[in-house]
């Protein structure tokens, strides 16, 4: 089974923290990190915006990647969140069975 990570800037550290909880609970995702705040800056609207964000990283399977996104855009203040995957060279075998045994409801 492949290993997806899962990145994404939320604005405001309570709705970040919130919105990976309620993902990792979901077991959506095995883990979920809420890193240092970051500035973003953007255009939106035709206007350079800048924010404080929080970057958060999720681990999840291929097979829950089109449930996690939905459920990130729900929950995501933004209109058009950030949601990337890296892409991964690469995940050592005991980890990537931890992610796929978390994610099993």
């Amino acid at each position: 089974m492949k290993i997806l990570i899962l990145q994404t800037n939320i604005p405001g550290r309570d709705v970040a923290v919130k919105i990976a909880e309620i993902i990792v609970e979901k077991r959506l995702a095995a883990c979920a990190n809420v890193l240092s705040e970051a500035t973003s800056i953007y255009w939106w609207e035709k206007k350079l915006q800048r924010e404080i964000e929080y970057p958060v990283v999720f681990k999840t399977t291929e097979a829950l990647k089109d449930s996690l996104i939905k459920e990130l855009r729900a929950l995501h203040p933004h209109d058009v969140p950030e949601i990337v995957f890296p892409t991964l060279e690469g995940v050592e075998e005991t980890y990537a069975n931890w992610i796929i045994q978390e994610t099993k409801a």
